[in-house]
């Protein structure tokens, strides 16, 4: 099939093209299919369990644990990290004390 393109724009309507080819109309059959399939099926029960596999607590400690590591190995990062924290905290004494007008 020939395309002519008119700068940024195609001057034909690929919506309509493809609805009338036979691949299209065999991809709708198709899910057509899938969805009576799907609605001659029973409804999915959801069951909601408060448990989990471990406990909060533990979670939280993973977490921590493995971002720590993460962080560790990163040595631009932990120093970035350092002297931000070094500054902010010179910046907030300095303000809580009134030492200087910032």
């Amino acid at each position: 099939m020939y395309w002519l393109v008119d700068g940024a724009y195609c001057i034909f309507n690929r919506h309509s093209i493809w609805n009338s080819t036979k691949e299209a109309m065999e991809v709708h059959k198709e899910l057509d299919g899938i969805h009576d399939r799907g609605r001659n099926l029973p409804a999915v029960q959801a069951t909601l369990h408060g448990e989990f596999a471990t406990s909060w607590f533990n979670q939280l400690w993973q977490l921590l644990y493995r971002s720590s590591r993460a962080h560790w190995r990163s040595p631009t990062y932990l120093m970035a990290k350092l002297i931000l924290n070094i500054f902010a905290g010179l910046f907030i004494g300095v303000r809580v004390l009134h030492l200087f007008v910032v």
